[in-house]
């Protein structure tokens, strides 16, 4: 797959474009908070679902951030089934227990822990969102370190059976009117560390997911992501 930039609404890297079955399980993390890791994962479960696919959400942060029934706003329930597990041997028994869906996505928190290794060990496809900023670099860098250095342990070897831990980094919140996300993709993809084509642009419609349901396929958030998984 390319790595060059093109027309951020072009998903000319989707994640379903990856291998044969990339995205039966999607990993969304990143160490730092408010990168909007919770949007993408939900965005993209929704996205699925939309099309007729079989979908489970799995929200491994104990902070609920994907959906909590008891919060005052985010009260926007998932059309599709979903859980709340931060526990790896739960997460583990989830994934058997629907094994036979089309997609299952996992929602993690902003922390760099080893409970979060196994949600990336066992993914088809890590999305690793992140802001053009500086304050993002670092915190995205230590995951890609992370995985990098996981995938060469024994155990995550035997258990993907050789395959390794595929990843991309999600240029996410982009404002096309400013020049700063070209400037982190260069940087990024000067350290080695491959990039999705698709950038998620900073829409409302998006960060209100939660309160007001996923955009209709008509708006520029609902294209936007549609792209990404196209």
């Amino acid at each position: 797959m390319s790595e060059q930039h093109v027309d951020p609404n072009s998903g000319a890297d989707a994640v379903a474009s990856q291998g044969s079955d990339p995205s039966k399980i999607v990993t969304v993390h990143n160490r730092k908070g408010g990168v909007g890791k919770s949007v993408i994962a939900r965005s993209l479960a929704e996205v699925w679902y939309q099309q007729g696919r079989q979908v489970f959400l799995i929200d491994m942060d104990s902070q609920r951030s994907s959906y909590r029934e008891d919060h005052p706003f985010a009260k926007q329930k998932p059309p599709f089934p979903f859980e709340a597990a931060t526990d790896p041997v739960k997460v583990k028994a989830l994934l058997e227990k629907y094994a036979d869906t089309h997609h299952i996505v996992i929602d993690t928190p902003g922390k760099l822990a080893k409970e979060y290794l196994f949600a990336m060990a066992v993914a088809d496809m890590v999305v690793i969102p992140t802001k053009p900023t500086a304050d993002d670099y670092e915190p995205t860098a230590d995951v890609v370190n992370m995985i990098r250095a996981t995938a060469r342990e024994p155990a995550i070897m035997k258990m993907r059976e050789g395959v390794p831990i595929q990843f991309r980094i999600l240029m996410n919140m982009t404002d096309p009117r400013k020049a700063n996300t070209e400037v982190f993709r260069q940087f990024y993809q000067k350290k080695g560390m491959p990039l999705f084509n698709t950038e998620i642009r900073d829409l409302v419609a998006l960060s209100n997911i939660k309160m007001t349901g996923f955009p209709r396929p008509n708006t520029n958030a609902g294209a936007n992501i549609r792209a990404f998984i196209r």
